[in-house]
């Protein structure tokens, strides 16, 4: 099975992966918070957001429509991804002693790895693995955004950011 590699730059409040010089796709945050995004994959957009105003489960929509939900649980932190609230059987969550953010299916196979590139910083960017070749663009996007949206939760909860 072939790995497909992937790297993430930052540029003002966009995030765009890419492989080489192919663009995969563009995350783009209203804000600094990075909570609200459009993601943008073949000219399509789609709009990633809490699912109310006062709860930790993000969706991804078109056209009002919900195409995802990242169901947040509480207890082991991470999410289950659901489609028309069925499980998808896929989870984006990280593993102990192991960096980044994962997306695993039901067994906890990895089938994506995001991790920020060796000393982080916005213009170092991301990397990102693509271990299961059949895994669609849609939801490499989908686990970079959550990455993304976790990893600045993480980082405005240590400094005291509101």
């Amino acid at each position: 099975m072939t790995m497909a590699h992937f790297a993430a730059r930052f540029e003002n409040n966009k995030c765009i992966v890419h492989s080489d010089s192919t663009i995969l796709g563009v995350i783009e945050f209203e804000n600094k918070t990075r909570v609200v995004a459009s993601l943008i994959l073949d000219n399509i957009i789609f709009r990633a957001h809490p699912a109310s105003a006062n709860d930790k489960n993000i969706v991804i929509t078109t056209n009002d429509t919900i195409l995802l939900k990242f169901k947040f649980d509480y207890l082991w932190g991470g999410a289950t991804l659901f489609v028309d609230d069925e499980s998808t059987g896929y989870k984006v969550t990280g593993k102990a002693f192991k960096p980044g953010s994962r997306l695993v299916d039901a067994d906890g196979n990895d089938l994506i790895v995001v991790t920020n590139a060796s000393n982080w910083s916005e213009s170092q960017g991301l990397n990102i693995e693509v271990i299961d070749p059949q895994v669609t663009p849609f939801l490499i996007l989908a686990t970079v955004y959550y990455h993304i949206y976790t990893s600045t939760a993480n980082l405005y909860n240590f400094v005291g950011i509101a």
